[in-house]
């Protein structure tokens, strides 16, 4: 069968050719465009990284306050800039009241007016702009000087194992060896009062008078555990943890 071309059908086929050439040109520019960027316009791929702390020095006892009131002083905290940061959270916890104050800033120092003749826990939160992204620095205590003291109460523990939110295997852990970390400005003997409960807010004292900064205790079943250690000095000085709590699963 012969076929004849006339051309209206070489017309056609001429245009049906060229709609093919654009859509393939399309896909092309369609897959090739965006420059890379990440979605969102553009945000910052790499997350923050979380700032060093340089001052007030951690476990130090702090002179260099300025005087704002006789049981006032302004405290100038520094930090290294943070890669990958725009701005920070300075977070100034009061170690004794849990009472907390914060101030962004984007320059990698700030200044805070605290009460004096207290120890105080800091950190500095690294952001980046137009981005949920964050990264927290190490935390650091220090004691804001106030009037001469003959003593003063021991730092809070640091609790290290286990970790906060940590999830142990019941069958790897049905003893579990506590840890913490204890420190004094006078660096006097400290000893410890070990609690634990399976709420936050009603804890057991399991064990009092210890001298070593670890714990083991038994008779775990799986669920979720807190714990927290009181440092006691000689002069009957003490301070309380933070609160942490675990998993056995």
């Amino acid at each position: 069968m012969k076929t004849i071309t006339t051309p209206f059908n070489r017309f056609r086929l001429f245009c049906i050719g060229f709609i093919f050439l654009c859509l393939g040109l399309g896909i092309q520019c369609s897959s090739e465009g965006g420059g890379g960027e990440s979605p969102g316009g553009g945000t910052p791929t790499n997350p923050p990284q979380a700032a060093q702390l340089i001052s007030p020095e951690n476990q130090s006892l702090c002179l260099d306050g300025e005087e704002v009131t006789p049981v006032l002083s302004r405290v100038n905290f520094q930090w290294q800039a943070a890669e990958n940061s725009q701005s920070y959270t300075l977070v100034v916890r009061d170690i004794e009241s849990q009472q907390q104050q914060q101030s962004q800033l984007t320059e990698t120092q700030g200044q805070l007016t605290l009460a004096v003749g207290k120890a105080y826990q800091w950190k500095v939160i690294s952001r980046q702009n137009n981005s949920n992204n964050t990264a927290e620095s190490s935390n650091w205590v220090f004691y804001l000087e106030g009037a001469p003291s003959p003593n003063y109460a021991p730092f809070p523990a640091e609790l290290s194992f286990p970790s906060s939110g940590q999830s142990l295997a019941l069958s790897e852990y049905p003893n579990i060896t506590f840890r913490w970390n204890g420190s004094d400005l006078d660096n006097d003997s400290l000893r410890y009062q070990f609690y634990l409960g399976t709420s936050s807010q009603t804890l057991n004292l399991e064990a009092e008078n210890l001298t070593a900064t670890n714990y083991t205790h038994n008779g775990f079943s799986t669920g979720t555990y807190y714990w927290q250690v009181v440092s006691l000095d000689p002069l009957g000085n003490s301070t309380a943890s933070a609160i942490q709590g675990f998993v056995l699963y």
